[in-house]
């Protein structure tokens, strides 16, 4: 089956089942007045805020430590084996550390966001 079939026939699913209204009045009627009236953002981690999680994928266990801007990426049986994903506010870009190497995969952008490849190449922009 062709994709673009499947996702226009999804599309038309959630328009029918009112998916999209009920997100949109969770967002508005919920979320965004928590916001107004606490100056908090419910769904936002805060700096103290540490979430830790085990994945396993083809026999391998990972442990992912997510804080605010970071995952920190681990092999349990192999330590060495980890990356982190790191998010600098200031560039609105998200940065892959791997053993000695830093290396920008996106950037925010104006006209959209800007995904690159491990050398620093533009790769898209979405």
């Amino acid at each position: 089956m062709d994709e673009k079939f499947v996702q226009s026939l999804l599309m038309w699913a959630m328009m029918i089942i009112p998916i999209y209204e009920l997100a949109t009045l969770v967002d508005v009627a919920i979320l965004n007045l928590i916001e107004f009236w606490t100056n908090d953002n419910p769904l936002a981690m805060s700096d103290t805020d540490i979430e830790q999680k085990y994945i396993t994928h083809e026999e391998k266990t990972y442990e992912v430590i997510t804080t605010k801007n970071r995952f920190d990426i681990s092999e349990v049986n192999n330590p060495e084996n980890s990356f982190s994903l790191v998010f600098n506010d200031s560039e609105s870009s998200w940065y892959l550390h791997s053993n000695e190497h830093v290396i920008k995969i996106t950037e925010e952008k104006e006209n959209g966001l800007q995904l690159f490849g491990f050398d620093g190449t533009l790769l898209a922009t979405y």
